[in-house]
């Protein structure tokens, strides 16, 4: 294979501009009303994805829809009629602050203590910064 063989075969496995190729999402969430109540039914699912706590998540989404919420068997229900654009805006919320590296952008961080104090350290770029209270 010569040079210009390889030229073009590279330009082939490139994306075109404005496409996205991103090896990460987050499942939307998934909403259903049961009377006064809103359950986020794959919450379990999203956490898993995000490589974090389900009852981080529910006490993040519950402080930022101010309201009450419980968590049973990866299901969570909030008290009151949440839309799923309402959810999926504190979700990303959510993502931005406790897990994407605020270097690289990359979603692949974990949780880590160092001298007691709880870091947020990226798997890709190695960079680690204080988690938000």
């Amino acid at each position: 294979m010569d040079y210009n063989d390889k030229l073009d075969r590279a330009y082939d496995q490139m994306t075109e501009f404005g496409e996205s190729d991103t090896r990460f999402e987050i499942p939307d969430p998934e909403i259903s009303f049961d009377g006064s109540f809103t359950q986020y039914r794959n919450l379990d699912k999203t956490a898993q994805k995000l490589n974090r706590d389900e009852q981080e998540m529910l006490t993040f989404l519950q402080n930022s829809l101010a309201t009450n919420g419980s968590l049973e068997d990866g299901v969570a229900s909030f008290k009151g009629q949440f839309s799923t654009d309402e959810i999926h805006e504190y979700l990303m919320e959510y993502f931005e602050t406790f897990v994407e590296c605020n270097q690289c952008s990359s979603p692949d961080t974990r949780y880590e203590k160092q001298s007691g104090v709880e870091m947020i350290r990226c798997t890709a770029c190695g960079a680690t910064n204080p988690k938000p209270q």
